[in-house]
Parts: structure tokens; C-alpha cells; sequence
């Protein structure tokens, strides 16, 4: 190696090196007029380079990864020319295994000529090789956590032990916005968002989590606000000594599968009833075959008129419990219909001019129903029957009072789309004809809603209970569906769906 003529600036106490050594630190002393450098002594042999090879100040850029050398020169111009107050840079070096090992490089200008151009430089090497690859560790999995928790499709919000949010990502942010109204961010308290600040479970959860809890059940909530359902997890966050940092909570929007839940509980339900009442409706039916029979072979034997007259009442009665037989069993899906193509607009119009001419108050109906839409295949007289049901059931919502009905025809390629719960799954088709019967009446809570295609519930005092059961039924027999949109004063709209041809 070359000497400066200067004095150098390695150390040449063995003591010294070997501290020097043990805290990782190998110094370097370069004349920048020759172009020479001295390295301390073993610096080059411990990464199986022979240091005679090694002298010129730029020798070290043969060892050097290429996509290092422009940041490295950059650093260099920057102490050199004064812009920096010392060089630093952090670079990779190629050993002759094949082998990358990270540099910490720093110098400082201890010499210029008369010009100000500098003449010597002095500085350090360290090898950072370990420290780096857990920097680089620890950052690949920050940025992967980061993406995580920003691109996961639940919320996640990061609560602190005074409940101030830390931290929260986009979806819940969105999710939090949505069910509270109002716009929340990074310090926000928790219990200081409208419809949180009462649920005191949610702050036993809470406090559960920030004593160290790992297993806290999960809390489902109803945001009355939205009607909307919201699953909430919670896990703590410790430090490295054990405290806890905080909670994370993960916010999950559960409305649609609650509401899959109830209309699946609601069309066990029904497909019980419908069990039932089928069932009780071909007994009764045998029952009120005897009867009539019965009334028959009586009337042959006598001669007197009163009796006569009071059979006739029987018969009657008989003939009108039939008919409710008929609803029972088109409600069980038991009525087989007699299918043909029918132009839904058509028949609806029909029902229509019908059900204006009924006596009552002036109930403006208002109908939209276009022609030329697909056929289906359906039982006219069971469609009739469908359609003066929901105007009647419409007319009766509206009551004494002036109101308005709506009747409207169209069609729909999926009735999952569409605002309301589908009481029963449809059958699959490449698009569905869609009768809705809209009113301005009173409307409906929820606890009526469900129940209303129930057989013999009505909310009628002299109601029999099974207009809207037979519309379900025969909207099962013909592979559709139904679904209902109330609340209380905002009127009814029922939607039937029906498999095009």
C-alpha cells in the first residue's frame, strides 16, 4: 500500500485496532492528490481480499454493487464540493464467494491546497450487514401488515387505553362514517360518535381487551340509524415489555348476511306452514266432501221449504269454506296450475279497470305497465287472483282516506338487485317479469312485515288471512318470488317476480 506523506491517521497501537476491531470500525486515510489510500490493517482480508490489490481511492468501486455507485458518488461530490458537512453513504460489497455485505461508509475532508481543492481525507467503514437485513425484514413486513390492513375488506380501527382512534383504515373509516353520520379520524374518542356512546357492552369489550384479554366474543350490533348489522372482534396490542398499546378493532358489515338468515328462517318457516296447511287442508277437505254429500242426500227427502231454505244456507257455507280450502292449498303450493303464455300487462290491466270500479272512497290508481315484455308461463286464473289480492290488500291499506296506488310491470334480470327481502328464494331464469303494487297507506313495522304472508294472520278485524298467503303460494307454484319494502308511514310496495318464458 502507499503511504501519504502526512502522518497517518490509522492507528498503529495494536490496543487501539483491537477496540477499534471489536466495536466493528475500520478506518481508512486517503490522499486525494496520488489517488491513494491506507486501510486499516485487516479490513480487506476478513472479506478474502488480498489488501495489496486494493490502493487507489477508487478501488473500492470494482467491489461495489453498480446500482449503489450512483448514490455513493452523489454523497462523495456532495462533502467535497462543501455541500455536505461530512460523506455518508451505505453500499453493498461483492465478495469473492459471491457474498453481499452492507457498508457503512463515512469520511470528512481534513486537508485542502491553496485553492480550497481538497487533498486528504479521512473516514470510517462499518460493517452493517446484520442490522441492515432486519431493517429491511422489518420494513418488507411493515409494508406487507401496512397493505393488510389497508386493502382488507373489513374495517380496522386502532384504539387507544384512553379510547382515542390511532389508527384506522379506509374501509373503516367508510364503515364508521356511514353508521354514525359523522366524519371520523385519527384521535377521535370512540364513545364520542353519535349511537356508540350508549352501547355499553361495546365499552365492556373494550376494557376486557386493554386488560391483556387475547379471547373477547365477538359483539354484534344493530345500528338503528342505517338498520344495518355490524359484527365487532377485538385484540390487544402489547409493546415488547408486555403493556398493552391498545385494542384493534375489526368492524364487519353483516347486514346482507342477517338478512339472508331471516328470509332463510323465514322461508323454513313458511315452507312449514305450508306443510301444515296443506295437510289440514286435504283433511278438510274430505270433511266438507261428507258434508255436502250429506246436505244433498237430505234435501232429496224432504219437502218442507224453511228446512230446505236452511240447507241451502249450509250448502252455501260449505261451498265458501271450499273456496278457502282452494287458498290453503295454493299457499301449501299443492294447486297444480294450468299453465299457458300470459302477457302480464295485459292481465294486470284487466284486474286494474276491475278494481276501479269497486265502491269506496276516490283511490286514485295510477298504472304503468308497457307492452310488448316477455311472456310467462302461468296459470291465468291464479295470476288473477295474485294481482286482485295485492289491489285489494292495497285498497284496504289506503282505507277511508284519499290516497294513491301504483301499478307498475317491467322486467328484472336478478330480484337479489332490488330493494326489499325475497321471502323465497326464485327459481333461476334468464330474466324475471316484475308486478309491483306500491300504496300511500299507513305502512308497517318490522314485526308486522314478517308476518304478514303467515295463513290466517291479518291485521284486519273481519280479515280471513290468507290474501297474501295465496299470493305467496302462487308465486311458489310458479317458480317466483316476492318481496315487500314498509315502514311505519311511508305506505307498502310489494314486488312480485315471475320466471320470463
Amino acid at each position: 500500500m502507499s503511504i501519504p506523506e502526512q502522518p497517518s491517521a490509522l492507528p498503529s497501537d495494536p490496543a487501539i485496532r483491537a477496540l477499534l476491531e471489536a466495536g466493528g470500525v475500520w478506518l481508512w486515510d486517503a490522499n486525494l492528490v496520488d489517488e491513494l489510500t491506507t486501510y486499516q490493517e485487516g479490513f480487506w482480508e476478513q472479506y478474502g481480499y488480498d489488501p495489496n490489490s486494493v490502493e487507489e481511492t477508487f478501488d473500492f468501486l470494482r467491489v461495489m454493487e453498480n446500482e449503489d455507485k450512483r448514490d455513493m458518488a452523489r454523497a462523495w461530490r456532495a462533502h467535497l464540493e462543501g455541500e455536505a458537512p461530512l460523506y455518508e453513504a451505505e453500499w453493498r460489497l461483492r465478495t469473492p464467494s459471491g457474498e453481499r455485505r452492507w457498508i457503512s461508509s463515512r469520511g470528512k475532508v481534513i486537508a485542502r491546497d491553496a485553492d480550497g481543492r481538497p487533498t486528504r481525507m479521512v473516514g470510517t467503514y462499518r460493517d452493517i450487514t446484520e442490522s441492515k437485513v432486519a431493517s429491511i425484514s422489518l420494513a418488507s413486513s411493515v409494508a406487507e401488515l401496512d397493505a393488510v390492513f389497508r386493502g382488507t375488506r373489513d374495517g380496522l380501527a386502532l384504539v387507544s387505553p384512553e379510547l382515542e382512534i390511532l389508527r384506522l383504515n379506509d374501509r373503516a373509516e367508510e364503515l364508521l362514517r356511514t353508521f354514525t353520520g359523522v366524519e371520523v379520524r385519527v384521535g377521535t374518542n370512540v364513545f364520542g360518535l353519535p349511537g356508540l356512546a350508549n352501547e355499553r357492552p361495546v365499552l365492556g369489550d373494550l376494557v376486557l381487551a386493554l386488560a391483556g384479554n387475547k379471547i373477547v366474543p365477538e359483539r354484534l350490533l344493530h345500528l338503528p340509524r342505517t338498520d344495518s348489522w355490524v359484527e365487532c372482534t377485538y385484540a390487544p396490542v402489547h409493546f415488547s415489555d408486555g403493556s398493552v398499546l391498545g385494542v384493534v378493532i375489526t368492524i364487519r358489515d353483516v347486514t346482507e348476511r342477517k338478512r339472508l338468515e331471516q328470509s332463510r328462517m323465514q322461508a323454513l318457516r313458511l315452507e312449514s306452514m305450508g306443510l301444515m296447511a296443506g295437510g289440514i287442508a286435504h283433511d278438510f277437505n274430505n270433511l266438507l266432501g261428507a258434508i255436502v254429500g250429506n246436505i244433498d242426500v237430505a234435501k232429496l227427502s224432504i219437502t218442507d221449504a224453511e228446512t230446505i231454505e236452511s240447507l241451502d244456507d249450509a250448502r252455501a257455507a260449505a261451498g265458501r269454506a271450499a273456496e278457502l280450502v282452494q287458498q290453503l292449498l295454493a299457499f301449501a303450493g299443492q294447486h297444480e296450475p294450468i299453465v299457458r303464455p300470459v302477457d302480464l300487462s295485459e292481465l294486470t290491466g284487466e284486474i286494474v279497470r276491475y278494481a276501479r270500479r269497486i265502491p269506496g272512497p276516490e283511490i286514485v290508481i295510477e298504472e304503468e305497465l308497457p307492452l310488448g315484455l316477455p311472456t310467462i308461463n302461468a296459470d291465468p286464473t291464479q295470476l288473477r287472483q295474485l294481482v286482485l289480492n295485492l289491489l285489494v290488500n292495497a285498497l284496504d291499506a289506503v282505507g277511508e282516506s284519499q290516497g294513491r296506488i301504483q301499478v307498475r310491470t317491467s322486467t328484472e334480470l336478478d330480484p337479489r338487485g332490488c330493494p326489499g327481502d325475497l321471502v323465497v328464494q326464485p327459481r333461476p331464469a334468464p330474466c324475471y317479469l316484475t308486478l309491483t303494487v306500491s300504496d300511500s297507506g299507513p305502512g308497517m313495522p318490522e314485526d308486522t312485515r314478517a308476518r304478514i304472508f303467515d295463513p290466517f294472520f291479518s291485521t284486519k278485524p273481519a280479515g280471513h288471512g290468507l290474501g297474501l298467503s295465496t299470493v305467496l303460494g302462487v308465486v311458489r307454484s310458479h317458480g317466483g318470488t316476492v318481496s315487500v319494502t314498509s315502514s311505519p308511514g311511508a305506505g307498502a310496495s310489494f314486488t312480485v317476480f315471475l320466471p320470463a318464458s
